[in-house]
């Protein structure tokens, strides 16, 4: 009897990481969809797609004849509800629990919601930035892939 109760809690024993391990990843995915609903990564991807498509348009002005099929292509494959596995994935691999908490609590706070509104002009202006920077400078660079022909 003494050794099926050993044998017992030592299964038990050996068996309990696995049991919060799966717990914790629980609640760690929980978190990480907590903190994809407070950013809004469903609108913030679709805005992303949108963006993406209109720089495509604007490099190639004759794609825009074919932006309705590209949006529908773009969102099939890359919209929220097809990506949330892999973007909580993504988080989970980068940040803790506790991590994905912590910038939970940032984005409840007054600071927190003001930069989710802003984030989506602070990025078209930097990357306006960026655009202007390369047109203004894009001599240079011709100059710099010539020589090294």
């Amino acid at each position: 009897m003494r050794t099926l109760v050993l044998a017992a809690l030592i299964t038990g024993a050996a068996f309990a990481p696995l049991r919060t391990a799966r717990a914790d990843e629980a609640s760690h995915r929980k978190a990480v969809e907590e903190l994809l609903k407070a950013i809004n990564a469903d609108k913030a991807l679709a805005a992303s797609v949108d963006q993406l498509l209109d720089t495509q348009i604007k490099g190639d002005p004759r794609l825009e004849r074919y932006r309705k099929q590209m949006r529908e292509f773009l969102f099939k494959y890359v919209s929220y509800d097809t990506m949330k596995d892999d973007l909580v994935k993504i988080y989970r691999d980068e940040f803790t629990e506790e991590e994905v908490k912590d910038i939970l609590a940032f984005y409840k706070t007054a600071a927190g919601k003001k930069i989710l509104t802003k984030m989506p002009t602070l990025l078209k202006k930097v990357s306006d930035v960026t655009a202007k920077r390369v047109q203004d400078n894009k001599e240079e660079l011709r100059k710099i892939l010539d020589r090294d022909k």
